[in-house]
């Protein structure tokens, strides 16, 4: 890591410095070093500011992007929240717009995570499936069924910035449900439309993991 960091440092935010930092967030996700990621990820965007848009691939750049979702998701280096407890009805597909905000505000790897979704967008370089997998497995992780449930929805709902999900990111969400006090219920929601609802028309059938 310190090595691809030199190599990424000092240059001009062109082709060979994004590559550089591409190869730099690989190693954070391989080993979950998600604050050296999110380090890396600002220099690369300082980077990008002064550099010529059209010199950059875009292909690099989601790469990139997506290995930083990966170190968020998996790293070991953000507090445990397993015991915090989640009020009753907080989960719910597809999630009602009008329901009170009652739920525990986001992780800081949630928070982090959607930090990385964002930058995507405003670099102009948006998410993949496989980015917006890696969000929700940061959901998972952190039980943030909330999150994971309204994300799902967007992407179900086909919002214009987020490819349709497949069966990866129901999985993905269905775990961050694991320990909600109506998991159940929820479950059962999320596969009636997998198989005929919003979500079997984006084309996220349930494989035998769901």
């Amino acid at each position: 890591l310190d090595l691809l960091g030199q190599a990424a440092e000092g240059g001009d935010g062109g082709i060979a410095e994004l590559g550089s930092h591409k190869m730099a967030l690989r190693a954070c996700a391989l080993g979950g070093r998600a604050r050296r990621a999110m380090d890396y990820l600002a220099q690369m965007e300082d980077g990008l500011a002064a550099a010529s848009a059209g010199r950059l691939p875009r292909r690099t750049l989601l790469f990139a992007y997506s290995y930083a979702l990966d170190a968020v998701a998996s790293s070991p280096e953000y507090p445990d929240r397993a015991g915090a407890e989640r009020p009753p009805g907080a989960v719910a597909f597809p999630p009602d717009p009008a329901a009170p905000d009652a739920h525990l505000p986001p992780a800081d790897r949630v928070r982090d995570a959607l930090r990385v979704l964002e930058s995507m967008e405003a670099s102009g370089t948006p998410p993949d499936v496989t980015a917006c997998g890696s969000f929700l497995k940061a959901c998972a992780r952190e039980r943030d069924a909330d999150a994971a449930l309204r994300f799902l929805a967007l992407m179900a709902d086909g919002d214009e910035t987020l490819p349709p999900p497949n069966a990866v990111c129901v999985h993905a969400a269905m775990r961050a449900c694991a320990d909600a006090p109506n998991y159940a219920a929820a479950a059962a929601r999320i596969l009636a439309s997998a198989e005929t609802g919003a979500l079997a028309a984006a084309g996220a059938v349930p494989d035998a993991a769901v």
